[in-house]
């Protein structure tokens, strides 16, 4: 499992990356490339919005799978390369971090358990659990539940 980032991903596509990319696969996309090339990974995928990838120690990142946060450029790039073929433009990306933000896991679990929560209070509890809840679903008849 990929964990947060907590630094920015730099990625420098060239024409190099392009000529090799697949336009619709997430694994050989030319960011994809260019992150093979620049950080010597083996395992990259660029989603829509996240890019995930086994960066080895070193080369100005801590290793294993981390992800990163593609901004509205990149996406916009990534999206036109998938129905044209061709680039947009040339040169350097930033993917941001994501620790701290809400793809971040610890923050979205805390996100989601906050909404389960409110949730459960906003629902009427019956007093004697033992009555059948009677609720009316439409004007003719009613259900049990």
């Amino acid at each position: 499992m990929a964990r947060d980032s907590a630094q920015d991903l730099v990625v420098v596509v060239t024409e190099a990356d392009i000529a090799c990319a697949v336009p619709l696969d997430p694994s050989e996309c030319a960011i994809a490339q260019a992150i093979r090339r620049m950080y010597g990974s083996q395992h990259v995928e660029v989603g829509k919005s996240v890019i995930q990838a086994e960066i080895p120690a070193g080369r100005g990142q801590k290793g294993g799978v981390q992800r990163w946060r593609l901004r509205r450029r990149e996406r916009e790039d990534i999206l036109h390369f998938d129905r044209t073929g061709e680039w947009k433009e040339l040169g350097p990306l930033v993917a941001r971090k994501t620790e701290g933000t809400a793809y971040s896991l610890p923050a979205k679990a805390e996100q989601n358990r906050r909404k389960r929560a409110g949730k459960a209070a906003s629902v009427p509890q019956r007093k004697n659990k033992r009555e059948p809840d009677v609720r009316l679903l439409t004007h003719k008849r009613a259900a049990v539940i």
